[in-house]
């Protein structure tokens, strides 16, 4: 069931009385040696591991007098640097992991997790802790488990309003997701303890120098960062929207290439949605050997196999679709690509952080005048274009917002449903929710100061890196998002919000310091996002779809409510494509249980 993250190789070790260690491997470096699992010369430790240390040369001179190695690759660099230095080494990794390391005398199993949640890591405990299940992906964890699982109502709840489960749970009420940046340890009959090793930190304002000299360090940083994720022993290309982060990216990483770098475009039909006329600007502008696919109509089929044999659970963004499809356009060239992730995050691109500055001009507004400018821009019909092309979507999308930003205090994430709406959708459950379990206390930011840091903690690796990871696996690629590097979140985190952002948009660092190596216009753009066309995919044969799984499955969700949705949908009084894909994936996923499949 794990296939497709490993295709090349596949091992299995067995220690008594009961430990059972399985891995598929993807090739990437020391293609033929560092087969795993990986055993420590005296059988005591038994490592398995998914991921990147791309540090792994630098640790791996610092312990040559302490471990005599036999494999060029950094899995033997792991298993050495956690034998040696115990837990002590996991803040010296540079990378992305999820690993199992298990002590065969100590009768202990470590877990671990790379800092920002790249790899993704599920664990089940045994109702009297006798038993640890853990594994990469949710459906092969389900299947070992071989039993049906209750579903977890907070989560549904939080995936209505979210769009994913949150930090550390799934949507099984006995299966858990290790945390980003988190260990965990576990032995029989004892207490499980998972903890903190890094945590992102919002220290906003505590750079201390000028601007010149954080744009110097901050394209130090960039460039490093890249060049690092270029490391491979087999050929690295790279995802290219014609955005600022991925076409960052793709700038550098040709300067790094052995040859001329590939790169990977999807676009639309639909002009509002395609973004292919942007990256082939900046393809011809850097020089790169360019490919491009185009998404012509939506498969169930497709939605299907990376909802139930991939992600385990419902996940909500429709991007997932694009992804997968620029990911299986990669494969048949490359095994490795560079994505932009993170960007948004840490250099303040998203769109509703702008709404939040216009919160406080909007506010200022006489009541009367608020409430008149949104009934008129409420009662014009809603176009389906993305709002990147439609000034009259912007609005309203933005009405929208000030009206849900009033329930998102504190901030957690974005609300696709505000509590009115949820209490109309599942009004049995509504009021559940994990949110109280996942913000730290100790840290007082306000305002777009603390949307950057929920979003980098909650959204980024619940939905973005959750989102790329099992798109690109599903077609046996890796990803590396050099915007992920900790050195340099840390260092954005570092500067003063004015610093990223000025009245009318974000990522101004980012412009100021490489405003020389991209064409003019891919500055100048509207942010566009990764965004899918469902509100004409729900005037078609999407929403008659719906409507009949609406009708046939039972649940916590208000058919009324849904129907009602639908209605409005379809003759254009709103559009509520994104909101019905949440139900629509729902449906999917719970008939799939359902059967019993």
């Amino acid at each position: 069931m794990l296939l497709h993250r490993g295709p090349e190789e596949q091992g299995t070790t067995s220690l008594l009385p009961h430990v059972f260690c399985g891995h598929r491997r993807l090739s990437i470096i020391g293609l033929t040696d560092s087969q795993q699992p990986m055993l420590s010369y005296d059988k005591r430790y038994l490592l398995t591991y998914n991921g990147e240390i791309y540090n792994f040369h630098t640790l791996r001179e610092k312990l040559k007098y302490k471990w005599q190695f036999r494999t060029r690759g950094d899995t033997e660099v792991l298993l050495a640097g956690l034998i040696c230095e115990g837990m002590d080494f996991i803040p010296k990794l540079e990378g992305m992991w999820a690993f199992a390391l298990w002590d065969q005398q100590e009768k202990k199993l470590l877990l671990s997790r790379d800092r920002l949640g790249q790899k993704p890591l599920y664990y089940t405990l045994s109702d009297q802790k006798k038993s640890i299940v853990c594994c990469s992906e949710l459906p092969p964890l389900l299947h070992a488990l071989n039993k049906k699982q209750s579903v977890d109502n907070a989560s549904l709840a939080d995936f209505m309003r979210y769009g994913y489960c949150l930090p550390g749970f799934t949507f099984y009420k006995n299966i858990n997701e290790l945390r980003a940046g988190y260990n965990l340890i576990w032995q029989e009959n004892k207490e499980t303890i998972t903890k903190s090793y890094w945590k992102i930190r919002p220290s906003f304002g505590e750079f201390n120098s000028s601007k010149e000299t954080a744009k110097e360090q901050l394209e130090t940083l960039f460039s490093e960062s890249v060049k690092k994720r270029m490391i491979a022993d087999v050929d690295v290309g790279a995802f290219l929207s014609g955005g600022i982060d991925s076409s960052l990216i793709t700038s550098y990483a040709n300067t790094f290439h052995p040859g001329t770098i590939k790169t990977f475009t999807i676009g639309f039909k639909q002009k509002s949605y395609d973004e292919t006329a942007f990256a082939l600007k900046v393809a011809q502008h850097i020089g790169t050997e360019h490919y491009v696919e185009q998404i012509n109509e939506f498969k169930v089929s497709t939605l299907c196999e990376l909802i139930f044999y991939h992600a385990g659970q419902p996940f909500g963004d429709a991007s997932l679709l694009p992804t997968a499809k620029v990911s299986q356009l990669a494969s048949q060239h490359v095994k490795v690509v560079l994505s932009g992730d993170g960007g948004d995050e840490f250099f303040s691109g998203y769109q509703h952080y702008q709404a939040m500055a216009l919160l406080r001009w909007y506010s200022r507004l006489p009541q009367s005048l608020r409430r008149g400018l949104a009934s008129l821009i409420s009662a014009i019909p809603e176009s389906s274009k993305n709002h990147s092309a439609s000034l009259l979507k912007k609005a309203q999308l933005f009405i929208r917002a000030m009206d849900r930003m009033k329930f998102e205090q504190p901030y957690v994430a974005s609300l696709m449903f505000d509590p009115l709406e949820m209490e109309s959708l599942l009004p049995d459950i509504h009021q559940r929710s994990h949110s109280s379990k996942i913000f730290a206390a100790e840290y007082e930011v306000k305002d777009i100061a603390r949307m950057m840091f929920m979003d980098a903690t909650v959204y980024l690796p619940q939905d973005i890196l959750c989102k790329v990871d099992r798109a690109s696996m599903a077609h046996s690629i890796e990803a590396r998002a050099p915007f992920l590097d900790h050195k340099l979140v840390e260092f954005a985190f570092s500067l003063p919000i004015s610093w990223h952002r000025n009245c009318c948009s974000g990522k101004v660092m980012l412009k100021k310091t490489f405003s020389n190596r991209l064409p003019a216009v891919i500055w100048r753009r509207r942010k566009q996002g990764f965004a899918v066309p469902l509100g004409s995919w729900f005037k078609g044969e999407l929403g008659n779809d719906l409507r009949k799984m609406n009708e046939e499955i039972d649940s916590p969700v208000k058919k009324e409510y849904v129907e009602d949705m639908l209605a409005k949908h379809i003759s254009k009084k709103q559009d509520n494509g994104m909101k019905l894909w949440r139900i629509y994936v729902y449906y999917k996923w719970l008939n799939y249980q359902l059967s019993g499949d």
